[in-house]
């Protein structure tokens, strides 16, 4: 009961701190905040030392992928090409060059890709942008395994997260996501064990519903069959009486005052006469 209670938050302050370590560097968080912020799409800007990446700050985006063989994909990249206010790009890969159209799906051997050019940007071309999509579950595996924790002070709660990535944006945005569905999880299992919870006491409060009315009814059963009056409606009956029995005392009362009165009277005045 005192776990249960502890686990809703009420009536314990303890916290499991090594538990929470352990849930913030799981895969399973790590990949909800890749599907949030689509970490499985990275563009860079071919450079001629290194390329550039351009999170966050790139002309056109990925808006869906889908592998033509989901099971053994884990990245794919290319080369993309485009002329200002054009409609049209140019992907190479493989040694082959692809034409697709931004908000078309384009149809690859290893899969089908759909590019979005973004309006702000539409009237810059784009010249040897690599796009790199990763499988979003092993891309989670990696980000996860890169999170260290560790507590401030031996006998504090407090946590400091880790993480580092080559874009100084998205490694803060990638901790934000993280907290905040942390957050959210919690929430989530709390109301969740809520209303477990309560669901439990209403099943219990139901039985015990059902085992006093059989007892009730079993008593009921046992007075009828052995002719025992209910107590409680013998009180009724007694209470009733006993009113009346004031009411009639007290009326009784009031004419005894009354005759008194009319004899003080009468000795008073002993020429009163009765007409």
């Amino acid at each position: 009961e005192e776990n249960m209670f502890a686990d809703l938050g009420v009536g314990s302050n303890y916290v499991n701190t090594e538990n929470e370590m352990e849930i913030l560097k799981s895969s399973f968080l790590m990949k909800e905040v890749v599907k949030n912020l689509n970490l499985q799409y990275k563009i860079y800007k071919k450079g001629n030392i290194r390329d550039i990446d351009l999170y966050d700050d790139y002309s056109f985006s990925i808006l869906s992928w889908t592998a033509a063989n989901p099971e053994s994909f884990h990245k794919i990249s290319f080369i993309i090409n485009a002329e200002q206010n054009k409609n049209q790009y140019t992907l190479f890969y493989n040694n082959k060059n692809y034409q697709g159209q931004f908000g078309q799906t384009l149809i690859l051997p290893e899969g089908n890709i759909t590019i979005v050019r973004l309006a702000k940007h539409n009237q810059l071309p784009i010249i040897n942008h690599i796009i790199e999509i990763y499988n979003p579950d092993e891309l989670a595996l990696k980000y996860a395994s890169s999170i260290s924790t560790s507590l401030t002070g031996k006998k504090s709660t407090i946590l400091h997260i880790k993480f580092s990535d080559q874009h100084p944006d998205r490694t803060k945005d990638i901790l934000n996501e993280l907290i905040r569905v942390y957050d959210s999880r919690q929430v989530s299992d709390k109301n969740r064990i809520l209303r477990n919870t309560l669901s439990f006491i209403e099943e219990r409060l139901a039985i015990i519903s059902r085992e006093v009315g059989d007892v009730e009814g079993d008593v009921a059963r046992f007075k009828s069959s052995n002719q025992i009056m209910n107590l409680s409606a013998e009180g009724d009956i007694f209470l009733r009486e006993q009113n009346s029995y004031n009411k009639t005392i007290t009326e009784l009362t009031i004419q005894e005052e009354i005759l008194k009165g009319i004899l003080e009277a009468l000795s008073d005045n002993k020429s009163f006469e009765f007409v």
